[in-house]
This record gives structure tokens, sequence and C-alpha cells, in this order.
């Protein structure tokens, strides 16, 4: 098995990461929940899908799962696992789950009008929920792949990481059009919502303060592309495996 299918696999788990997490505190307290997972939760998982699912999960030869952690404010996954023959580590970001359900569904159709709008940001709480979770298990990886909605968080976070990053029909990092389009919209908007010109005035304020983030947010992301110097591949294709494997739409 090459390093592109891979890292397409621990893609694909990372999605079945974040279903378990979530479907297993489904009828918990609140202050029970835990978003969680070590390496000795993995049998739990497969059992869990076996009886719920019929499938079982496979990982890919020589490959160890170490961790994961599911952000339910932002609905956000990251998974760590290990290479057993070369000790390298690799990390995966899951993108829209439709199997996780309606509520955690919606947080991930957010992210992507963000996206749209001004994307996800350097320091947006996607990127940093994943280097948060290496931090806490100090844990680096070597190298780092997401699909789709997750390549985008994986490519932000490896691009500050300076690791390697291999990505699957990965959503934009940020939108070429999103500064035209944010602000023909918004000031059309702004004059028809609201009629004093106070208020107006407020929220013009507003506006070029959103504006400004959008622009310091385009020019990081090219610094970190322009500095970056591991190894990067973002694989597009028409007919997405992953996309029907998981029956994830984004």
């Amino acid at each position: 098995m090459n390093n592109m299918d891979k890292m397409l696999n621990i893609a694909d788990v990372s999605y079945d990461v974040e279903t378990y997490l979530i479907k297993r505190n489904e009828n918990v307290d609140l202050e029970s929940r835990n978003y969680n997972m070590n390496s000795s939760d993995w049998d739990k998982m497969n059992k869990w899908f076996i009886t719920n699912q019929g499938r079982e999960i496979e990982l890919p030869p020589n490959t160890e799962f170490i961790g994961g952690k599911y952000d339910p404010n932002t609905g956000t996954t990251v998974t760590l696992f290990k290479d057993t023959k070369t000790g390298e580590i690799k990390a995966g970001c899951a993108g829209t789950n439709f199997n996780a359900g309606g509520e955690e569904k919606d947080k991930d159709v957010s992210n992507w009008f963000d996206i749209a709008n001004y994307g996800i940001g350097v320091n947006g709480p996607e990127v940093q929920f994943v280097l948060d979770y290496f931090k806490e298990m100090n844990i680096y990886p070597t190298e780092i792949t997401g699909h789709s909605l997750g390549g985008c968080i994986a490519q932000i976070s490896g691009l500050q990481l300076q690791i390697d990053i291999t990505v699957f029909n990965s959503a934009p990092l940020y939108n070429d059009f999103s500064s035209s389009i944010f602000e023909t919209s918004n000031r059309l908007g702004i004059s028809q919502a609201y009629g004093d010109a106070q208020t107006q005035a407020e929220m013009l304020d507003e506006f070029e303060a959103e504006k400004k983030r959008l622009s310091e947010n385009v020019k990081r992301i090219e610094e970190l592309i322009k500095n970056y110097r591991g190894k990067y591949n973002n694989f597009v294709t028409d007919k997405d495996i992953l996309t029907y494997i998981n029956n994830t739409f984004d």
C-alpha cells in the first residue's frame, strides 16, 4: 500500500471516529459526555460499527490508532495514528459528516459558510482545536490528511506546523472571490435592512472591520504557503471515493 492509499484510509477512518464519538454520547448527560478517545477504545468502536452498521473498521498495514477527539462546539474531529514500522505519526481531520446527525452536521455546514465568506482562518477555532490536541497529547505528526472541509482544516494546521500535507478534494483555504462578493452583498444588505443613517453607519463600521479581518487572513495564509517547506498533495477527483464510502456529502 502506497502512502496516498494510507492517508486516504486515515482520512476515511477520521469520519468513523467522529461518528462513533458523537453517537456514543447521544443519550449521555451534557456534564458526563466524553468526546475523547484513545487506543483502548478502538475495539469498542469496532464493535459499535459491527452492531450498528454491519462493518468493521480496517486500518492500513503496520498502522496503529493512537487517539482522537471531537469538538462539539465547532464539529471538528482530529485523529492520530502511528506507523509501527517507521515510527512516524500521521494525523487526520474529518470533513462534513452527514452520518453524525442533524445538529452536528449543521456545525460542519456553518463552517462552509465561513469558507465562502472569509475562510476558516489561520487562528480559527477549528484549526486551534487541532493544534491544541497535538499539544495536549504531546504528539506532533509528520503528516496530516483530511477530506473536503477536513482537508481545509488539515492544510492550515499543516502549514503552521511545517509538516507534510496530503488531502483529498479539499475545500479552499479561502475564496478568491469572497472579498468582492462579501462587500457587495453586505453593503446592499445593510442599505436595505436599516433605514436610519446612524444604524447604517454602525453596521458599515462592523463590515469594514470584518473586511479587514478577511484581508489579513488571506495575507497570513499566503505567507504560510510562501514559507512552506513540506511535501504537499491535494488529490482531486470527480468520483469522490470517500464521499461514496461514507455517504458523506459536502
